[in-house]
């Protein structure tokens, strides 16, 4: 393969195209870069001062980031339950509505609150079936799914928890 070469505009020396000029070699005689020159004594003492400065400013303001972390995290793992209450919720309005079947020998009611136990599995502590409230009437069935959300950052609510409700609601299949 042959390189297209142009004169570069820094002398006459040729350089290929699109990676700028060719770098001259050293002149003899000319002194070389300060690359290992050591600092001198107050050098040294700036730099140190520096590093305690950066130390100090890292005390500082590392319990706010902790902080901003963890409560991000609730809200991450607040938001994420309350996806999985709202699902279960739905689900269990399919089973007492009669648009999903229940199993043979079961209610609907009972199918439904085994249902939202079952769709919020990875819920950790699990749903407990005693906060699933069914209520069938008329023409409509209505899910109401409530959970005590546990929160690692307690400032937000009353000893360290919050409680999510999520409420379905579908007409009865005839």
């Amino acid at each position: 393969m042959i390189a297209h070469v142009r004169l570069s505009p820094f002398g006459s020396r040729p350089s290929a195209v699109g990676y700028g000029p060719v770098p001259r070699p050293a002149v003899e005689g000319q002194r070389p870069k300060a690359e290992g020159r050591e600092p001198t004594a107050e050098g040294r003492r700036l730099n140190a001062e520096r590093r305690g400065a950066a130390a100090a400013e890292l005390a500082i303001l590392l319990p706010f980031m902790a902080l901003t972390f963890s409560v991000v995290l609730d809200f991450c793992r607040a938001y994420h339950v309350t996806q999985t209450i709202q699902s279960s919720a739905h689900a269990a309005a399919l089973y007492a509505s009669g648009t999903a079947t229940p199993p043979p020998d079961t209610t609907a009611e009972q199918a439904a609150k085994d249902a939202a136990v079952a769709e919020a599995a990875s819920l950790q502590p699990p749903l407990d079936p005693a906060c699933v409230i069914v209520v069938i009437g008329g023409s409509t069935a209505q899910v109401t799914v409530s959970y005590d959300f546990r929160l690692l950052t307690p400032l937000l609510g009353e000893a360290g928890s919050v409680t999510i409700t999520r409420s379905a609601t579908m007409e009865v299949a005839p």
